[in-house]
């Protein structure tokens, strides 16, 4: 499977386990995570569903 293939794949199911309807943030969280850096969002709905998990998805508001 190509790399983007696998980005998709890891995206959608972001999406499914925090019950997101659309892959946008999900997109960045799955790319972030590839790439081991953070992910820094300003989607507060996203950053409270999946920050608990994902300890790499920051809130941007929390930004030093």
């Amino acid at each position: 499977m190509s790399r983007y293939g696998r980005l998709v794949r890891r995206a959608r199911e972001i999406a499914r386990q925090f019950n997101q309807e659309r892959v946008y943030d999900s997109i960045y969280a799955a790319l972030a995570e590839m790439q081991g850096c953070e992910f820094w969002t300003a989607d507060k709905n996203f950053y409270d569903a999946v920050s608990s998990s994902l300890l790499f998805v920051k809130y941007l508001p929390d930004y030093q």
